[in-house]
């Protein structure tokens, strides 16, 4: 695995071909996966988050020209991650894609990427810095620069965990629920009590422990 150190610039291009995933329209009777959505993009590097883009209105084919950069420590991924900008919070996840430093292989690249489960994005990145294969220490730090990053005040960042082919995130169950793994009770009445996966409706998983996720 190598380790990138450096700086890194990010320019969010455009995507082409996004649709509401079945999870996400699963209870919304009349609305077909064809209904236009309100993208927008977040940018991280690891674990770290680093930017998100402006909302685009009622498009499949949203179009940023946006830049964001960076300090990168130990760096290993940029994953990009596609919501809907819903009218009643939390975010719908629509899309997701992740970059491998290793695998850019020169300073500056511009490239498509295809987004799971559908789309493609189009992005252009620049590296400043050096690659390693020695192990980092294990404390990664991601220092962003001022004046660069589109902020939305109260917004709530909602990380995707991949785990055995499922996509995760921390949710807020409006209802009892029980996990699909061992059947307990998922408890908690105002913070996420659980994960849930957001990819399709045949792969729709409950659970209170990400790690449970390696029973299936």
């Amino acid at each position: 695995m190598v380790f990138f150190n450096g700086s890194v610039k990010v320019v969010v291009c455009e995507a082409v071909d996004l649709r509401p995933t079945d999870f996400s329209t699963r209870l919304n009777l009349g609305v077909s996966k064809f209904q236009l959505i309100d993208p927008y993009i977040s940018v991280d590097v690891d674990d770290g988050h680093v930017a998100k883009t402006t909302t685009k209105q009622r498009t499949f084919k949203p179009v940023w020209n946006e830049e964001f950069s960076t300090e990168v420590h130990n760096g290993q991924y940029i994953n990009l991650t596609v919501f809907h900008d819903a009218a009643i919070p939390p975010d719908e996840f629509v899309a997701n894609c992740t970059i491998a430093f290793e695998d850019l292989g020169k300073p500056s690249s511009d490239i498509w990427v295809d987004l799971e489960p559908s789309g493609k994005v189009h992005v252009k990145v620049e590296l400043n810095g050096s690659a390693s294969e020695a192990e980092p220490p294990k404390e990664r730090v991601f220092k962003e620069k001022e004046g660069l990053l589109h902020k939305r005040r109260g917004a709530l960042r909602r990380r995707v965990h991949q785990v055995n082919g499922h996509k995760f995130m921390a949710t807020f169950f409006r209802q009892p629920t029980f996990c699909s793994i061992c059947r307990d009770f998922i408890w908690g009445i105002v913070s996420p009590q659980g994960y849930q996966c957001q990819g399709e409706l045949k792969c729709y998983v409950l659970t209170t422990a990400l790690e449970r996720v390696s029973l299936l």
